[in-house]
Formats: structure tokens, C-alpha cells, sequence
């Protein structure tokens, strides 16, 4: 990797009283960015907008699909790509694009992989692609649910910087894009350092979004995993919207008890949870939360679903495809740390079963599920 760093200049700039010749400075930082090379795994709904936008700024990126329809359609049409400030599709045409990492030329190696695929097929891109690496590259994990605990079992933690998108978008066909929702990126180092190269990639992510630097970011990825193992995990079960769901009263309750089982873990392993969109303490139901407040926060929870009520689960949408969801790295990873520490979770385990047994194929999807959301 490029050794000369954005957080460099930016010091010397500091010391030697140089900000008034800041645009000097950004023309050579900017062309570091540009020299690096990119990895981006993963083309979905979020890759497709991360990659379009780079590929638009003239970055040096790499795509790797993993599907040969997505790979043949950007091969022949290009990234079709619609962000909310555009009033028509724009289109990028990227200079590599592969299905799978062996039809890489042998001999590439890359700056920085940002891995955008789903969390149940991380490890395996991991372990395929450290060799592809440049000796200081570096994954960027932007996983749904807390996957870095099981990374760093098998290569180095200095080798990953984490992410968390708070945005979203979505796929309409392979190759063809649209950012749906606003939002922050979140990126920060594991051991909570501000290095240079978590500011040289915050300049990256901002080609996207606006992008934070985060010196907490487990306290960033436990409140993503707050909000995704209630809404996403039980928007599973039912087969209906957020919106539909948030209209029935014992739902609400089960997000609300769901949630706060989330904050309660954390607080006991001393994590302290960070603001994504709004304060993540809003939806937390501790022992003293009386009647009033919990009213409150009911109708905050009602107020969700007008907002947000088309939304649906990318957890349902998974298992409408027939494929496994990312529920072992939501409450299943909550389950595992809470039973670290004997603290009891009935929610997040009623809502584990729920989803483990409609993959099994031993359940079906249903509003009859929400008979079950309820703990004895």
C-alpha cells in the first residue's frame, strides 16, 4: 500500500500553518487515492452504489461479483446506478469486473478489499483473497451483524478496518442500482486508533456518503445489531412489513423487550452504544422505565412504521430466495455473548428458533407466526 497518507499531509499542514494551501495539499492526496487499487466484493444493493460512485471518481477499482448474470450485464451495459439528488439513471462502465477471484490475473494485488457480501459468505472470501493483498493492504468489513470476531481468528486484526453502512440501497436487476435511504458511513479501527489510513479511507467512503470516523466503532456495530436483530430478524418471521408489523400492539412490545435484551448485553461487556440516526438508548426498556416512558416509546415505535412502512427485511427477502439469512451474526451472536456472561435473552432466542426453523424448512413464513412472539 501507497505509504504516504492523507492524516500525514494533514498534520504537516496543521504544523507548518499551511491550510491556506489546503488545495495543493487535497491534488496530492487526491492522487494517492487514485493510485491505490480496490477490491470491492459483493455487488448487491449496497456494492453496486459503493462501486459506482468510486468508479465515477475515477478510482482504480476491481469488482467481483460473485453472480454471472450481475458480471455479463456490467460487462456489456455498465453499473446502472441512481443516487436520490439524480433524476435519471446514470451509467459507469468499470474496467474490471470478475464473477469469482481466480479469474483475477495472477500477480494482482490490491490496496484495499471492501467486502460488501452478505455475512454467512465473509470467511470464505477472506481466506480466499489475504493472498491478493499488497503487504499493508487491508479488508474493510461493512457485514450486517458482528462478524470481526470471527475474522480475526484467522488473520491478523490489523488486517481490518470495520464499517458499517447506515444507508441503504437496493438492486432493481443485476447491474442496475438505486441508494433508497439516507444515511451516514461509519468506519474505524478495531483498537479504536485514529491511523492515518481509517483517514485516507474516509476520504474514499465520502465519494459514497458522507462517511465517520468512528473511535468507538463496537459501540457503532452493536447499535446497527440492536436495530437488525429487532427489525430485520422479526420482519422474517411474518412475511409482512414493517409498517403492517408496528400496527400490532404485542409486536411492538416484542421489538421493544428484543431490543433492550441487545443494550443490556452490551452494557455488561462495557460497550457503549453509539448514535447512528437518532439516540440508541430511544428504544431501551431498562428495570425503572415506567408505564409512561414505556408508552412513549411504544408510540416512538408507531411513528417507525408510518415512516419507514414499505420496508421489508432483508432477512425475509433472503429466505423468499431460498437462502440461509445472517441470523447467526444478530441474535445468534447476541445469544452467544449473553451465555458468556449467563444473562438471559428469551427474546432474542424465541426470535433465533423462529428464523432457524423456517430455514429448516420446518416452519413457514406467516402472520400466524406472531402467535409465537410472545414469552411465557
Amino acid at each position: 500500500m501507497i505509504s504516504i497518507s492523507f492524516g500525514l499531509f494533514k498534520k504537516l499542514a496543521f504544523c507548518l500553518n499551511f491550510y491556506k494551501h489546503w488545495s495543493y495539499l487535497e491534488i496530492i492526496v487526491n492522487q494517492i487515492v487514485n493510485g491505490m487499487k480496490i477490491l470491492i466484493q459483493g455487488i448487491g444493493g449496497i456494492g453496486g452504489i459503493v462501486a459506482s460512485n468510486l468508479i465515477a471518481n475515477n478510482l482504480n477499482i476491481t469488482l467481483i461479483t460473485a453472480n454471472p448474470k450481475i458480471t455479463q450485464n456490467i460487462k456489456d451495459e455498465g453499473i446502472k446506478y441512481k443516487m436520490p439528488k439524480f433524476d435519471a439513471f446514470l451509467s459507469v462502465k468499470p474496467k474490471f469486473v470478475y464473477t469469482n477471484l481466480d479469474e483475477i490475473p495472477n500477480g494482482e494485488k490490491f490496496d484495499i478489499s471492501i467486502m460488501l457480501m452478505k455475512a454467512t459468505h465473509l470467511q470464505d472470501a477472506v481466506n480466499n483473497s489475504i493472498s491478493i493483498l499488497t503487504e499493508n493492504g487491508f479488508f474493510v468489513t461493512c457485514q450486517n451483524g458482528i462478524v470481526e470476531e470471527e475474522v480475526v481468528k484467522t488473520i491478523d486484526q490489523m488486517k481490518i478496518v470495520s464499517g458499517v453502512i447506515a444507508w441503504g440501497g437496493t438492486m432493481i436487476e443485476p447491474g442496475t442500482y438505486e441508494k433508497t435511504t439516507p444515511g451516514n458511513t461509519f468506519i474505524g479501527e478495531l483498537n479504536g486508533e485514529l491511523s492515518e489510513r481509517i483517514l485516507l479511507l474516509k476520504d474514499i467512503f465520502d465519494l459514497v456518503t458522507p462517511t465517520v470516523v468512528s473511535t468507538n466503532i463496537m459501540g457503532v456495530m452493536w447499535s446497527k445489531l440492536a436495530i437488525n436483530s429487532m427489525i430485520t430478524s422479526i420482519g422474517a418471521i411474518t412475511g409482512i412489513t414493517l409498517g403492517e408489523m408496528l400496527q400490532e400492539k404485542e409486536i411492538r412490545l416484542f421489538y421493544l423487550k428484543t431490543y433492550s435484551e441487545i443494550v443490556n448485553v452490551a452494557n455488561q461487556y462495557n460497550i457503549k452504544l453509539e448514535k447512528i440516526s437518532s439516540n440508541p438508548y430511544l428504544f431501551y426498556l431498562d428495570p425503572k422505565t415506567g408505564k409512561i416512558k414505556q408508552k412513549i416509546k411504544d408510540l416512538m415505535l408507531i411513528l417507525v412504521g408510518k415512516k419507514y412502512g414499505s420496508s421489508k427485511s432483508s432477512s425475509l427477502q433472503s429466505l423468499e430466495r431460498g437462502r440461509k439469512t445472517e441470523i447467526e451474526y444478530l441474535n445468534g451472536y447476541v445469544i452467544s455473548k449473553a451465555n458468556e456472561r449467563n444473562i438471559s435473552v428469551p427474546y432474542n432466542q424465541k426470535v433465533y428458533d423462529l428464523v432457524k426453523e423456517i430455514e429448516s424448512g420446518n416452519r413457514t413464513i406467516g402472520l400466524s407466526n406472531i402467535n409465537e412472539l410472545k414469552i411465557n
